[in-house]
């Protein structure tokens, strides 16, 4: 028996003038003043490079947007170094009070936090508490952290803000997430469905994102400010100190790779998150771990810098979103 759409057709739509292009990608469609056959596409987005760090560097904390970035600790050897990005180049600013590596960021370029991480000195004891806050000026030791805690990530802002998953001084990673609210730091009853670190995260107190991370997870969760969700996984569990950018509803996830690291190649891969799953999109030009990105930012204007795990990288690049446009259908 015949289907309807096999009697009828599919559906065109019929409109006097063209829609907006990004909300109607992949749609066909008629137009009836131009008497012609449209439909709506979608270009690539694309990297390009931006300012050089100062310093090589991987494994630090990050705050901020495309304009206005801030990498503060980092390296194989923990640093105090702080840089901050105007959008065109890096400049040295204020040093930690501690120096570290693998400490979260979060925050501003003008108001952040670097939480937790690892001291300089003999292992496991370098684990720290340690947690200080930048107010554009210079770096303040406040209330430290329940736990000795390093890769863990930050979301959030100075006043409200998240240290999700992380790890003790001796791996595995935990399950637990902290809560500043601008005074001190609490354990938070929410706790992960998935242990991990090296995991990347974006958003805020109320809605936020923690993806991926070590051992090889795909898993990607989502928070509600009560509860941890498990959502759409990501298409590769080789995302380990992977960069992030924008919010719960529009992220990108970039760079990272499989643990344990360095890889002998490390990730270009490149993954957009619409609120609901992940694809694929344009790929870095150099891969790295334990890179920078820009959690204060947006998906559409992000970046990320640095990075290493071993050799040290001091590259930026600042992704252009895709472009969308009408395209007239034509027969040849």
């Amino acid at each position: 028996m015949a289907t309807y759409k096999g009697i009828q057709g599919y559906s065109v739509q019929k409109l006097s003038s063209d829609p907006t292009a990004s909300e109607a990608v992949g749609q066909l469609f008629y137009n009836s003043t131009a008497g012609k056959f449209k439909i709506a596409v979608e270009g690539a987005g694309a990297w390009a490079s931006g300012g050089n760090l100062n310093t090589a560097r991987g494994k630090a904390g990050n705050a901020g947007t495309q304009t206005a970035a801030l990498w503060a600790g980092g390296s194989d050897s923990p640093t105090d170094l702080t840089e901050i990005y105007d959008g065109t180049s890096w400049s040295e600013v204020y040093n930690l009070n501690t120096p570290r590596m693998f400490n979260s960021g979060t925050g501003t370029a003008t108001a952040a936090i670097s939480a937790g991480g690892r001291t300089p000195g003999p292992t496991p004891t370098r684990v720290t508490t340690v947690s200080e806050e930048y107010n554009g000026t210079s770096w303040a030791e406040e209330g430290d952290i329940p736990s000795k805690r390093e890769a863990g990530s930050g979301a959030g802002t100075t006043t409200a803000s998240l240290y999700i998953g992380g790890t003790p001084p001796s791996p595995p990673g935990v399950n637990i997430v902290l809560i500043n609210d601008g005074t001190s730091w609490a354990v938070s009853p929410a706790t992960l469905n998935t242990s991990r670190y090296q995991a990347a995260a974006v958003g805020i107190t109320t809605a936020a994102m923690y993806i991926g991370g070590t051992p090889a997870i795909e898993e990607c969760e989502s928070f509600n400010g009560s509860t941890w969700t498990e959502v759409g996984d990501i298409p590769d569990p080789g995302t380990a100190g992977a960069a992030s950018s924008g919010t719960q509803a529009l992220a990108l996830l970039s760079g990272g790779g499989p643990f344990p690291s360095p890889s002998p190649t490390p990730g270009t891969h490149v993954y957009a998150w619409d609120g609901t799953s992940w694809s694929t999109t344009t790929s870095l030009t150099t891969g790295r771990h334990n890179l920078g990105g820009t959690p204060s930012g947006t998906s559409s204007v992000a970046m990320v810098y640095g990075g290493g795990d071993g050799p040290q990288f001091n590259q930026t690049e600042e992704w252009n979103e895709p472009v969308y446009s009408i395209k007239t259908v034509t027969v040849s």
